[in-house]
């Protein structure tokens, strides 16, 4: 597998490790190359390392006291294998190659980095849920209030039949426009009303004032024949 398709920090370090080893190859200095893989000590994540030459040989290797006999072929594949992290990585000058890198690292590395993506998910699920609350309140202020100042004028007008009553108006979207058809409605019932009752004025006064006698009888009902009559019916 290619070498960046392994931990970009891990792959990063060795690819340095093998920039900075490359003279000590071709020079043929195993103690320079020695305290070049003795810089991997600061991570305590990497378990073995070790400088090949371009025969294949172990050149160097890290821990100092390590056994050569420790170290797989050069010639190995990148990969997870046995419950470690094992890369490989070329050492070229000038486009010669002079030898190989090899680091085996336990696998707290893709742990690390596993707990990091776990994190930010909770992070981002976090803040998703917050901003879904947030998002909810705002609604439930801009919706809900005024559906419930609706609900509200349309029962004290069924309870105390008074169309003179009107439902707040909270904004100019929809619920705006509703809110308006509601109030219009209103208007036109309290015109319809007070015609009814201006209606029933002209009626009575006409009724009362007329120079006969009037009376008002429904032969169908035994009970209550008379329904009405005006003053001079009544004398």
């Amino acid at each position: 597998r290619d070498l960046h398709s392994f931990p970009t920090r891990r792959s990063s370090d060795l690819q340095i490790i093998a920039a900075n080893s490359s003279a000590a190859l071709a020079f043929q200095n195993p103690g320079d190359a020695t305290d070049v893989l003795a810089a991997l000590g600061s991570d305590r994540r990497v378990l073995a390392a070790c400088l090949y030459d371009a025969k294949g040989k172990v050149f160097a290797q890290y821990p100092a006291q390590s056994p050569s006999s420790g170290f797989p072929e050069p010639a190995g594949v990148s990969g997870y294998r046995n419950g470690f992290l094992e890369i490989f990585c070329p050492v070229e000058q000038d486009g010669r190659r002079l030898g190989t890198v090899y680091l085996r690292s336990d696998l707290s590395i893709l742990t690390d980095r596993y707990k990091a993506y776990s994190l930010l998910s909770l992070v981002i699920v976090s803040v998703s849920f917050l901003m879904a609350l947030f998002l909810a309140r705002l609604l439930r202020g801009e919706l809900v209030t005024p559906l419930l100042a609706l609900a509200r004028t349309a029962r004290q007008v069924s309870e105390k039949s008074d169309f003179t009553l009107r439902a707040r108006r909270f904004g100019s979207d929809e619920l705006g426009v509703l809110t308006d058809d509601f109030n219009q409605m209103l208007a036109r019932l309290q015109t319809q009303a007070q015609a009814l009752r201006d209606s029933e004025a002209n009626y009575r006064e006409i009724f009362q004032k007329a120079n006969d006698g009037i009376l008002i009888n429904d032969p169908e009902n035994p009970d209550r024949p008379i329904l009405d009559m005006n003053e001079i019916g009544r004398a």
